[in-house]
Order: structure tokens, then sequence, then C-alpha cells
């Protein structure tokens, strides 16, 4: 069986693709399902006859750009109109790391995953640092955190294959392995 990941942008704003994507993988026996990156900007009552239950939402939370109770209403409205919301991804600003069991709280069912601002340790104290520490798994700390990779093995997904727009085919780590779009 296959899951496929659908991200970049805002996949779910291209309705007149979407609206014929989705159907046609989730119709498909081999399709186990389908996961969508997602801020959930999109209207779900866009999408009224797809069948939701292979479907997988993850849900950006990026705190600087839209404020908590809005977020949380948009959440709802995607639990709401039967889409399955599995995780959120928040970007914690350094003033959040105290506020994180709340989160976690207000986004259950789906799984809180936060994810450091600006990409760096610096702007976080030792504090803030444990609190993000204590809700990431381990393997996934050492790598976010810049834990060497150089000489290790690659176990980004087992078998991952990424499609790009320009119909490139990559399968885990390596590199292109062919077009989709050229024979």
């Amino acid at each position: 069986s296959t899951i496929f990941s659908l991200t970049g942008g805002e996949p779910m704003l291209d309705l007149k693709n979407m609206s014929v994507l989705l159907p046609g993988l989730l119709c498909e026996d081999y399709v186990e399902g389908v996961r969508i990156d997602t801020n959930g900007s999109w209207a779900p009552d866009k999408y009224p006859r797809l069948d939701k239950r292979k479907v997988r939402l993850m849900v950006s939370y990026h705190p600087t750009e839209i404020a908590e109770a809005a977020f949380l209403s948009r959440l709802d409205v995607l639990r709401t109109s039967g889409w399955n919301v599995v995780s959120v991804n928040l970007v914690v600003q350094p003033e959040m790391a105290g506020d994180l069991a709340r989160l976690v709280s207000a986004v259950y069912p789906a799984v809180l995953s936060p994810q450091l601002a600006y990409g760096s340790l610096q702007y976080y104290t030792s504090e803030q640092l444990a609190a993000v520490q204590a809700l990431t798994p381990s393997e996934d700390w050492y790598f976010r955190t810049g834990g060497p990779t150089r000489g290790t093995r690659c176990t980004y997904p087992t078998l991952a294959y990424e499609v790009n727009p320009d119909g490139s085919l990559e399968v885990g780590c390596h590199p292109r392995v062919g077009n989709l779009f050229h024979g």
C-alpha cells in the first residue's frame, strides 16, 4: 500500500486540481492514505463529496501569522467538516515555550509537534529548550538541533518517493532517479 504526501504552499487552495486529484487517489485500493500539509486557510466546504476516511491533515500553526483563537477556530472547522487532523506543527516562538502543555491540550486529539522558530538554538533559554525537547522524540531532537549526520545511515522514511512539480522523481535521500513526464 502507498501513502501520498501533498505539500508545498497551500495545496488545498488549488480547488481545480485537488478536486480531481484527491478523489482519484482515494478511490484506489493500493492507496492507504493521503497526508496533506496545510495551514488550514482553505474552505473545507469546497470539498463536500470527498471521502475523507483516508485523508490525514498535518496543520501548521505559525503564531506570528495568525492569532491562537483564530487558528483553533480553523482547526475546529476542519474537524467538524469531517477532516482528520492528526498533527499540529507549531512554530514555537521562545516566549511560548512555557505554554506548550496548554497548547497540547488545545489541539488534542491531534499531536502537537513543536518546531524551533528561526532555526537556531541561540534564541531560546535552556528552560525554553527543555520544554520543546520534552515534546520531541529524541532522534528528531538530535537532528533538529544540529546533531552531525555526515556518514550516518539515511533514515528518511524507509521508502519515500517524492514527485516534484517538474515531474522529477526522488527516492528517499538519493538523487533524482527519473521523471514521470519523460517516458
